[in-house]
C-alpha cells in the first residue's frame, strides 16, 4: 500500500509539475493540454515569473492541496471528520458563488486556499476508499486462484 501510496505522490507532484512548467519556459501545449479542464482566466490564476500558472487559482488549490495533503499523509497518518469535508466543501461553494455575486474581493488567493482547504479535508477519504478499493480487488483475485 505503501508503494501505490508513493506512486500516487509522484504522478500528483509530475501533474503539479506541468502546471508550473509553462511559468519557467514557453509551453503552450501544456496549456493546451489543461484547457478542457479548466477556464485558464488570466485574472483568476495566480502568476510566477510574469506568467500565468497553467490552471486557474481553484485549480492550482485542488492540485497543490492534494499533492501536500498526501505527502503529509504519507509521513504521518490525517484524518478528518465528514463534518470539517463538509464544512470545507461549503466554504468552496461559498467562493464560487462570489464569483458571481461579488460579496467579497474576488481575489485568486481565496479561490486557491478555499481549494487547499478542500482538498486537505477530502484527501483522507480518498486514501481511504483507495485502500479499501484494493484490499476488495485483492481479495477478488486470490478467490479465483
Amino acid at each position: 500500500m505503501q508503494k501505490l501510496h508513493a506512486c500516487l505522490i509522484l504522478f500528483t507532484g509530475l501533474w503539479c509539475s506541468a502546471i508550473l512548467l509553462p511559468t519557467l519556459i514557453s509551453a503552450d501545449a501544456l496549456r493546451l493540454f489543461f484547457a478542457p479542464i479548466c477556464h485558464q482566466i488570466p485574472q483568476r490564476s495566480l502568476w510566477l515569473f510574469g506568467k500565468p500558472l497553467a490552471v486557474c487559482a481553484r485549480c492550482s488549490g485542488f492540485y497543490f492541496g492534494f499533492l501536500a495533503a498526501l505527502t503529509l499523509n504519507f509521513v504521518c497518518k490525517i484524518s478528518t471528520r465528514k463534518g470539517v469535508l463538509c464544512g470545507a466543501l461549503g466554504i468552496v461553494l461559498l467562493d464560487a458563488l462570489n464569483g458571481i455575486l461579488a460579496v467579497y474581493p474576488d481575489l485568486a488567493l481565496f479561490r486557491f486556499g478555499s481549494a487547499t482547504l478542500f482538498s486537505f479535508a477530502v484527501t483522507p477519504f480518498l486514501l481511504q476508499g483507495q485502500r479499501e478499493a484494493v484490499d476488495l480487488i485483492g481479495k477478488r483475485w486470490i478467490q479465483r486462484l
